[in-house]
């Protein structure tokens, strides 16, 4: 595992300065998503860990190279994916992310918000999330 350290918050209140930073450069709809997935899984006893939010082209090389990625064009590099992980009792809660996983369409439903589940591809990523198209918000009609 790459990751060696994993910061949890149980809602948006708790969020920490880690949490912020590896969601800075994310599209605001995904954001808003995970703030209020994360008030749900908190309902059913799960904290969530944002582990990589917008990707340099040259940590997607890096990710490429190791075989944990697949593309070169993730949509990590615009900052329309999110990789999380459901948390208990400090632990990555491995058979957890179908529960996760309910909460984060529940609240992209909410919100109106079309995301997509990298657990539900033909080549399993159950971490990862990602905008299945970007909501424009309308222009005003002058």
């Amino acid at each position: 595992m790459f990751f060696t350290i994993f910061y949890y918050f149980r809602n948006y209140e708790d969020m920490g300065v880690a949490h912020t930073e590896r969601l800075n450069g994310v599209h605001p709809d995904l954001c808003r998503v995970v703030y209020r997935a994360s008030e749900l899984a908190y309902l059913k006893g799960i904290d969530i860990t944002v582990a990589e939010g917008l990707r340099s082209k040259g940590r997607q090389q890096q990710l490429f190279e190791l075989g944990k990625s697949k593309t070169l064009n993730s949509k990590h590099l615009i900052g329309e994916a999110v990789d999380i992980y459901p948390i208990i009792e400090k632990k990555i809660a491995w058979d957890r992310f179908s529960d996760l996983a309910l909460c984060m369409f529940q609240a992209a439903y909410e919100l109106s918000v079309p995301v997509e589940w990298g657990g539900d591809w033909k080549m399993r990523d159950c971490p990862h999330w990602q905008l299945s198209k970007v909501v424009e918000k309308p222009e005003k009609s002058e």
